[in-house]
């Protein structure tokens, strides 16, 4: 139950960051939100 409660919120934040980099023109913080992001995602599909 809390790994489900824990995937949902890594969902959440991934959807924010998507939603970020569409808001964005500037490249730099496209390149972060990215950086940020790759961890996010390997995160929610299990991969360590």
């Amino acid at each position: 139950m809390l790994m489900y409660a824990y995937l949902g919120i890594l969902l959440v934040m991934i959807v924010l960051i998507i939603r970020n980099m569409f808001k964005t023109d500037n490249l730099i913080e496209h390149f972060e939100s990215m950086l940020v992001l790759i961890p996010f995602v390997m995160r929610l599909l299990l991969i360590k």
